[in-house]
């Protein structure tokens, strides 16, 4: 499996388009994720190119720097997603011809599929940050890059929703209903606290319009 940092954007989608299971669908919403906060970090660049107030300039770089921090970090979920999805793939294939083979594959898929939920779970969380940094961006961003500002918010609102979806695929198959219901109450606390983010952001674009 090619590195998800390092490999091409023609690469990747080949191998989003090919047989194998991945890079799949946790993978690609890492990627999404990361390109919105690529364009968030490019209209803090567009903005801190021209001078601007201390208190602007402060809260962009501050805004620029955590979108940096996650542009990584969206990545490197990206190669997380897909070894998770891997353990899982390799636990469905443990032998389970006795008795005590099955209970061991159970228990292997039970711990396959907690860690395959806590990958784009943590896609979801941060993707709410993404929104949170947003804040500033929108407000405060230079209004020639605000249609890029729109897209990164539509990208991280995609990319969250489409998280919770994949947390929620596997809190489904899990046996251990207690952790289930535990992940999908933490989805929906990062659903409404990133609502509130993309309600915020998309006034404040509707107000620059007018």
């Amino acid at each position: 499996m090619t590195d998800a940092t390092t490999r091409t954007i023609s690469d990747y989608a080949s191998a989003v388009a090919s047989g194998e299971p991945t890079p799949g669908g946790g993978s690609v919403i890492a990627t999404v994720a990361a390109l919105a906060a690529g364009l968030a970090e490019m209209v803090c660049h567009l903005t801190l190119s021209r001078p601007v107030e201390p208190q602007v300039s402060e809260a962009l770089v501050g805004a620029r720097t955590r979108a940096a921090q996650l542009r990584s970090r969206f990545l490197e979920l990206a190669g997380e997603d897909e070894r998770a999805h891997g353990a899982y793939r390799e636990a469905a294939r443990l032998p389970k011809a006795t008795a005590e083979e099955r209970e061991s594959r159970r228990d292997a898929l039970e711990a396959a599929l907690v860690g395959s939920a806590d990958v784009p779970l943590q896609m979801a969380s941060s993707c709410v940050e993404l929104l949170a940094a947003l804040g500033a961006v929108g407000s405060l961003g230079t209004k020639h890059a605000r249609a890029d500002v729109q897209t990164s918010l539509r990208l991280a609102e995609a990319a969250l929703k489409s998280a919770v979806t994949m947390v929620r695929a596997n809190t489904d198959l899990m046996r251990d209903r207690e952790q289930a219901t535990k992940l999908d109450q933490e989805t929906e606390r990062l659903l409404s606290g990133g609502e509130q983010a993309i309600v915020a952001v998309t006034r404040t674009l509707t107000r620059q319009s007018d």
